[in-house]
Order: structure tokens, then C-alpha cells, then sequence
């Protein structure tokens, strides 16, 4: 076929050019892979497999390239989406929220009722709006843990319905529960606010309650959220409980910015 034989010329020119050589044939398909009869292909797989046993590290190397590539390709997602849908994040009126109407800064937490995280940061959340006068942070329902996590959100939306300012002290309630979340509880805790529990019940499944979840959970797949609690402020993205200094820190840098 050429004019040294495959194993020839993987011995030249190395393994990346061989390698480069099976994934073309690979490639190119049965019309091209003709041109190659059976032992130049098993010579071929022999010098890529004979290499990869003797440099594993090759694989590793590979691996971590692979990694970075779709690390970056991921953030530069996420920094898309954060500019592109910046008013459906921050601005949506569908969105409840505490603290200053007209903040300065807005603060988004995407969270789920049954997510231990989420509780380990809701002293901390509270308690920076209550020393901030200035800033707006904004709940963005997020049940994504089963469907207690589901009732419990629609729970706290079908609130609103009846008296928007039951839904922080009720957000407070569902969240600091000790203990597994079910049916029972959860309208428990919503019967401590005066609500309407029948007519509760019915607004669960009202278009602004399902579609607020629905949005959620759209947005947070656009910006590659894979677990709560979650922040947005500002361009950036914040996973995971990271505590009050960290979220005071956030919020100077994008005051300041």
C-alpha cells in the first residue's frame, strides 16, 4: 500500500501521526477504509495500543484537556446566559422578593425547600438584608429534590396569591423545618400564615405558580445550575453554601463596580 509498511511508518513518525492515520480511517468509512487490508489496520491498533499501555499518562493528559475545554465551554455558556436573560434572572416580576423594591444591587438565590445547604444559608441570606437598606434579593423557586420539594414550592407561590407579604415569612418556615417535608407538613406550616388552605390548594396549580417553577427550572438548565443553593449577582454565578462573608464580599464588588 505505501512504500514502507504501517508499522514502518508509525516508527517514523510517531504516534501522533499513526494515531491521526487510524482516526481518519476511522472516519472516512468503508469506501476510504479499502484502501487498508486487514493487517495494516491490526498494525495500526497494535502501535496505538502497545503506546497507550507503555504512556498511560497520554490518557490522563487527554482527559484533563478534554475537561478544560468543556470547563470553559460551560462558562462561556453560563456567562451567555447570564447577559442574555439578565431581566428574566434578576427583574421578573414572577419572582418574589425581600429587602428594597429599587435596590442598588439584586441578589437571586435558586434554592429547594429539602436542600440542606439551602437551610445552612438562610440565616446568613436574612440576615444580610436586614444590614443591607439597599439591596433587593429575589427567590427563585427551584425544586429539583422530589415532589415534596414540588409542593412545597408551589406551596409557597400559591401564597402570593392570597397575601404576597406571607410569602417571605412562609419561605423562612418551610425552610428552617427539622425534618423530611411531606403533604402533611408543609400545609401544616402553611396553615400557621391565615391562608385559605382549600382555596391554597387550588392556586397550586394556577399558571403563574407553574410557570414560575417551569421558568426556573428552564433558566437554571440555561446556566448550567446543577445543584442548590445557587446565587447570581451581577455576571457572576455562585454554587454551593458559601457563607455570609462571601456573599458581603459580592455584593461591595458589584456596588463598587
Amino acid at each position: 500500500m505505501f512504500g514502507v509498511t504501517v508499522r514502518e511508518f508509525g516508527a517514523r513518525c510517531g504516534l501522533a501521526a499513526t494515531a491521526l492515520l487510524a482516526a481518519s480511517l476511522a472516519a472516512t468509512g468503508p469506501a476510504a477504509a479499502q484502501t487498508f487490508d486487514a493487517d495494516d489496520r491490526a498494525e495500526i491498533e497494535q502501535i496505538v495500543h502497545d503506546y497507550l499501555l507503555d504512556h498511560p499518562e497520554v490518557i490522563v493528559d487527554a482527559i484533563n484537556v478534554l475537561q478544560a475545554r468543556q470547563d470553559e465551554a460551560a462558562r462561556a455558556a453560563q456567562q451567555s446566559a447570564l447577559e442574555e436573560r439578565g431581566d428574566e434572572i434578576f427583574r421578573s416580576p414572577a419572582s418574589p422578593f425581600m429587602g428594597e423594591a429599587d435596590g442598588d444591587v439584586v441578589l437571586v438565590e435558586f434554592f429547594d425547600y429539602q436542600c440542606g445547604y439551602c437551610a445552612r444559608m438562610l440565616d446568613d441570606v436574612f440576615a444580610l438584608s436586614d444590614e443591607d437598606d439597599a439591596l433587593r434579593v429575589v427567590f427563585k423557586e427551584l425544586p429539583i429534590l422530589g415532589p415534596a420539594s414540588t409542593l412545597a414550592s408551589q406551596v409557597a407561590l400559591a401564597s402570593r396569591l392570597q397575601d404576597e407579604a406571607v410569602y417571605v415569612p412562609l419561605h423562612n418556615a418551610l425552610m428552617s423545618y427539622e425534618g423530611p417535608l411531606n403533604e402533611e407538613v408543609i400545609f401544616s406550616i402553611a396553615g400557621q400564615f391565615d391562608l385559605d388552605l382549600d382555596r391554597l390548594r387550588d392556586d397550586m396549580d394556577d399558571p403563574q405558580v407553574v410557570g414560575e417553577i417551569q421558568a426556573n427550572l428552564r433558566l437554571a438548565d440555561a446556566l448550567g445550575i446543577r445543584g442548590t443553593p445557587a446565587f447570581a449577582i451581577g455576571e457572576q454565578l455562585i454554587p454551593g453554601a458559601v457563607g455570609i462573608e462571601v456573599l458581603r464580599q459580592l455584593v461591595d464588588q458589584q456596588r463598587s463596580g
